[in-house]
């Protein structure tokens, strides 16, 4: 799971991520305003490999309007953890000793930084996915390595 707030927006929202690099599966449930009463699950996006043409396609599924938009894209599927070009590296322990790391990138103007664990990868906090604005600040929790259910992956019947 995935908290943010997007600055631009003035809005908080909260994402179910499922992951699957082996098999080239993302799906992301964005719910919006899940602080405040007026929250709704506003979309669904998918990035899977066709394995008809060994394309990867994105799927963002529109709750409320019932649609589908597709995209084909010819790049290799995203892997979802620290990219290579860190410019600093930091461990340290969070809570009762859960070992982490921290890495700092330059961007542009401005850094960035992400969190995962020093066991497993698994993200704590940062940017990991393209979706996310700079500008956001993203926190994961509740991480579970593996696919309990292999079922999210199946698209909605609006994006066939």
């Amino acid at each position: 799971m995935a908290a943010g707030f997007e600055r631009s927006k003035n809005e908080s929202y909260f994402e179910m991520v499922s992951y699957d690099h082996k098999f080239e599966a993302l799906r992301v449930d964005r719910f919006e305003f899940f602080r405040t009463d007026k929250h709704r699950h506003h979309s669904s996006r998918f990035l899977l490999k066709d394995r008809r043409d060994n394309k990867l396609k994105e799927y963002v599924y529109d709750r409320k309007t019932d649609s589908c938009t597709t995209k084909t894209d010819n790049r290799p599927f995203p892997k979802f953890c620290v990219r290579e070009n860190h410019k600093q590296e930091f461990k340290f322990t969070i809570g009762l000793g859960y070992h982490v790391v921290w890495y700092g990138y330059d961007h542009k103007d401005a850094r960035r930084e992400i969190v995962v664990s020093e066991h497993g990868c698994a993200p704590i906090s940062g940017h990991f996915f393209e979706h996310h604005h700079f500008e956001d600040r993203v926190d994961f929790w509740d991480v579970k390595l593996g696919i309990g259910n292999p079922i999210v992956f199946e698209l909605p019947a609006a994006c066939h």
